[in-house]
């Protein structure tokens, strides 16, 4: 894969560069939110980053200037422009063989447990799939790139989502909002969902969620 230059906005996106550091190639500050040097790359202002060759790619961060900056770079004539979600999009991508397998929702938070449940799921069905091309997407990848994921999983391709308890009303928006949208989203894909502990709350709103379920 192609490195890019990253161009930060608003926000200083120490996730994307500690994922992604080996694909990055320089750091551009848009907003003068930057020292010189921001996690070991050398930092280079927007004002001298627009003379750079029109071929090179680019990930541009953030929200608030994401639009303004595309727009810029465009009318200065370059191409090859990706959001964070369509560069991860492009990155898990590639990733793809033969009998493709997506292990989804795996923790990207500090929880051991759920880390240690995703550990083994990785090494269990590495065994027992030799044959198969395993690629996990954890929850934070996930959410971002959830409009491009059939783009990414194909008809044929076998889904896991990992285990844990988080099916229920008490992780609605982490967990069971977006199972329900995998299964909507994949009615012809094999879909299995490892061991869960499963809680609905005795209250109206339990009640309701458990009748959506």
């Amino acid at each position: 894969m192609e490195k890019v230059s990253l161009i930060i906005c608003e926000r200083i996106e120490n996730e994307f560069i500690e994922r992604y550091s080996e694909y990055i190639n320089q750091v551009v500050d848009y907003c003068g939110l930057l020292d010189d040097s921001f996690h070991g790359f050398s930092v280079v202002k927007y004002s001298e980053f627009v003379n750079s060759k029109k071929d090179i790619h680019i990930v541009i961060s953030g929200h608030d200037h994401y639009f303004e900056v595309l727009l810029n770079l465009k009318n200065t004539g370059f191409k090859n422009v990706l959001s964070i979600p369509e560069f991860e999009v492009e990155h898990i991508y590639r990733k793809r063989a033969n009998n493709n397998v997506f292990l989804l929702m795996t923790p990207d938070y500090g929880n051991i447990g759920d880390q240690a449940i995703a550990v083994a799921e990785v090494n269990m069905l590495s065994r027992i799939l030799k044959d198969s091309n395993l690629i996990e997407i954890d929850l934070g990848v996930l959410r971002r790139i959830f409009p491009y994921l059939k783009k990414i999983i194909l008809d044929g391709d076998k889904i896991y989502i990992t285990g844990g308890g988080f099916l229920g009303s008490l992780w609605v928006k982490a967990g069971e909002h977006i199972v329900r949208d995998i299964i909507e989203l994949f009615p012809d894909n094999e879909i299995v969902i490892f061991p869960q502990s499963i809680y609905f709350e005795h209250n109206d709103y339990g009640r309701y969620e458990r009748v959506l379920s």
